[in-house]
């Protein structure tokens, strides 16, 4: 019961009490069902965990450091180490330490631990207010993980002038990664009021899910353009569903259409879905609402 032992950890006083706990917690390791065991892993983090909390309260605080030092390889601890020499504006120490932990984190194939350290890594980039090491690890963690958190703090590195030309360059990045996702560029154009990039995007990727999502950025600055876009996905995608779900979702578009102007365009549609279609009374009724 780690909750417990942590509870315990708070109570010792003496070497002997220090002892006999050290020995208990050996004793409550699982042992690892195969290589790199996670849940093996995390009973070792929350044993060195309990440790270090009973160092810190017992011993000096050298000891607590050199104990850190000896369990670097555990995530948990080089995350303490981490914290306390950022605390201290030990940035060299910091920089040290979270470049070697991406480097063992590569190793052993966890991408979310790679990010963890690189984030240490900006952090300290901008507690120095080192420009280059700032852009070099938001771009890195915009373009991993498709936070705009991110994008903005990237973007705070360029003049306006500057920044023109730079998002040309982030948005072919984007398009080239291996991690590329849609929304990822299309919140690009929507950051940057890019428009027409966006209308572009829409169009390439003609589907309901991107006219749901992007549609209010569109609607009033490109009303006929996104009406055709509209008429296709209607046509393609959303008219040859059966269910009554699924009519009615149809018709929600229909009716989107008409709000865009296109009322002339709808009822013919209306009347060739009712021809076409004679045989699905539900979508008929639904129809009947548009």
């Amino acid at each position: 019961n780690w909750s417990f032992l942590e509870m315990a950890a708070e109570r010792v006083e003496s070497g002997k009490e220090q002892e006999r706990l050290f020995k208990i917690l050996e004793g409550s390791r699982r042992p690892p069902k195969q290589e790199n065991d996670r849940l093996s892993d995390y009973d070792e983090e929350t044993i060195l965990e309990i440790k270090l909390r009973v160092l810190e309260r017992c011993k000096s605080q050298n000891e607590a450091e050199s104990f850190l030092k000896e369990h670097l390889k555990y995530p948990a601890m080089r995350r303490q180490a981490i914290e306390r020499a950022f605390r201290r504006k030990d940035f060299v120490s910091v920089k040290a330490l979270a470049t070697e932990g991406i480097s063992l984190a590569e190793r052993s194939r966890f991408p979310g631990l790679v990010n963890e350290w690189v984030i240490r890594l900006l952090e300290t980039a901008e507690a120095e207010k080192t420009i280059p090491e700032i852009k070099q690890y938001a771009s890195r963690l915009f373009l991993d993980t498709g936070d705009f958190d991110y994008y903005r703090r990237y973007k705070k590195c360029f003049s306006k002038n500057e920044w023109d030309t730079e998002v040309e360059k982030v948005i072919n990045l984007i398009k080239k990664s291996d991690r590329y996702y849609e929304h990822t560029l299309a919140q690009v154009f929507i950051e940057e009021a890019k428009w027409d990039d966006l209308l572009g995007f829409v169009r390439g990727n003609a589907k309901s899910h991107a006219l749901e999502a992007y549609q209010k950025y569109l609607s009033a600055r490109f009303p006929k353009e996104l009406t055709e876009i509209y008429e296709k996905v209607i046509l393609q995608e959303l008219a040859p569903l059966v269910g009554r779900g699924n009519y009615q979702r149809l018709c929600q578009f229909l009716r989107q259409m008409k709000k865009l102007g296109a009322e002339g365009r709808v009822k013919t549609l209306v009347d060739e879905f009712s021809a076409q279609y004679k045989n699905r009374p539900a979508m008929l009724e639904e129809l009947q609402g548009v």
